[in-house]
C-alpha cells in the first residue's frame, strides 16, 4: 500500500510536506455500486491541483495509476488513466469484504530537470531526472466493503459477534478477537439461561454482553487495524457514523443506540407485565 511520509529520491506531491501546492491532499470522488454479479466503480475529480503535474498528465508524460486490491480474494489489478473521470465494472465474485483503492500519479516518460513548484526548502535549487514509472504524486487510500447483505447502519452486532456455548459448566464468559468474527463463549449454565431470554430481552443482553465486547473491539481496532471480517465491518460502521476511537466506551454506546437507556425501558416493560 502506498503510504505518505516515505522517503523518495525526489519530491512527491501528497507525501508529507515534500510539495506545498495550496491544496492539502489530492481528493478524488469515489462512487461504487454493488450488485450480486457486478461492482461498478467510478472515480471523478482526478486532479492533482498542481499546475505542473496536471500538465504532465494532460500531455501524456504522466498518468493516474489506480490500484484495486481485495485481500480476501487475492484480487489485485492496476489501471492507467489520463482522464479526470475513470470508471470500470468488475465481476461481483472477485470481491469479498474489504476492497482497497490506491491512487497515485506516475511518470510514463522520462522527465528531465523536474523541479515542481512548492518544493520544500530542503530541495531549494535542486532539479531531478524522473524515470518512466516513478511516482510523482499520491492520494490517500480508500476502501469499501463489497458485501451485498451488510448494512453498516442496520443491526451491526449480528454481523460482528457470534455467541457460542463453551466447554466449562460454569464461569465468566470469554471473548476472542482472533477469528473472522468476534467469538463470545458462555459457560454451559450461562448458555442455557441466555438461550431462554435472548429473544425476549435482547437490549438487556446488549448491555451485559455486547457492550463490553464492543468496547474491547474498538480498542483492538485502534491498536491492530483491519484484516478480518469483523474488523472490516466495524471500521465501516465507525466511518459511516463518523465516530472517534479515542473514547471506545462512548462510541460503543452510540453504535448500540444508547443500550443502557433502552435496557432500562425493556426491563420496566417486563416488570409492568408481571405486575398487571
Amino acid at each position: 500500500m502506498i503510504q505518505s511520509g516515505m522517503s523518495y529520491p525526489h519530491p512527491v506531491l501528497g507525501n508529507g510536506d515534500d510539495i506545498s501546492s495550496g491544496e492539502e491532499l489530492i481528493l478524488p470522488t469515489i462512487t461504487c455500486n454493488i450488485f450480486d454479479e457486478a461492482i461498478s466503480l467510478q472515480i471523478t475529480e482526478l486532479e492533482a491541483k498542481h499546475e505542473q503535474i496536471d500538465a504532465l498528465i494532460k500531455s501524456g508524460d504522466a498518468a493516474w495509476l489506480i490500484r484495486v486490491n481485495c485481500p480476501r480474494t487475492y484480487y489485485r489489478e492496476a489501471f492507467i488513466s489520463t482522464d479526470v473521470h475513470w470508471e470500470h465494472k468488475f465481476d461481483g465474485p472477485d470481491f469479498i469484504g474489504k476492497v482497497v483503492i490506491e491512487i497515485s500519479v506516475v511518470a510514463l516518460k522520462p522527465v528531465e530537470g523536474y523541479a515542481p513548484e512548492g518544493m520544500h526548502s530542503d530541495y531549494e535549487g535542486a532539479t531531478f531526472n524522473i524515470n518512466s514509472g516513478e511516482l510523482i504524486a499520491i492520494a490517500p487510500s480508500y476502501s469499501f466493503l463489497a458485501e451485498k447483505d451488510f448494512d453498516a447502519l442496520k443491526a451491526p452486532v449480528a454481523s460482528l459477534v457470534k455467541i457460542v456455548e463453551g466447554e466449562n459448566d460454569i464461569g465468566p464468559f470469554e471473548c476472542s478477537y482472533d477469528d473472522d468474527l468476534i467469538i463470545v463463549t458462555l459457560s454451559k449454565i450461562d448458555w442455557s439461561e441466555y438461550a431462554a431470554i435472548r429473544d425476549r430481552v435482547s437490549t438487556t443482553l446488549h448491555t451485559s454482553i455486547v457492550l463490553p465486547v464492543l468496547v474491547g473491539a474498538l480498542y483492538y481496532l485502534e491498536e491492530h487495524g483491519t484484516g478480518s471480517t469483523w474488523t472490516d465491518r466495524l471500521e465501516e460502521i465507525v466511518n459511516r457514523l463518523d465516530l472517534s476511537l479515542d473514547n471506545p466506551l462512548m462510541s460503543a454506546q452510540e453504535i448500540l443506540s444508547n443500550p443502557l437507556q433502552r435496557a432500562f425501558t425493556e426491563v420496566n416493560k417486563e416488570l409492568d407485565k408481571r405486575s398487571s
